[in-house]
């Protein structure tokens, strides 16, 4: 029981590392902006067009940047729990 619960410990500590690593782009606006999340859900880039930024409206601004944030941090959740499900499907045969 110990060795599974070991086994269990070092695929989470894997699956993080792997998710760290990962990188997910959700790009906005034609691509005037662009905001990458590692498979974990943290933000790691934000890249905006400044000629783009200079055209609009703050408030316009806040809301495409928040939009392109909001789906990179949901495409990032769904890969986590796709690894998490597969991961699962491993240790647990026949449960998911």
């Amino acid at each position: 029981m110990f060795d599974k619960l070991n086994a269990m410990k070092q695929q989470m500590e894997d699956l993080k590392s792997q998710m760290d690593n990962l990188s997910i782009t959700e790009s906005v606006q034609n691509g005037d902006v662009q905001v990458s999340a590692n498979g974990n859900g943290r933000i790691i880039g934000i890249s905006l067009n400044p000629e783009w930024l200079k055209s609009c409206e703050a408030e316009e601004a806040e809301e495409i940047i928040l939009l392109a944030v909001n789906r990179a941090v949901e495409k990032a959740s769904a890969a986590h729990a796709a690894e998490m499900q597969k991961m699962a499907g491993g240790l647990l045969p026949g449960m998911f």
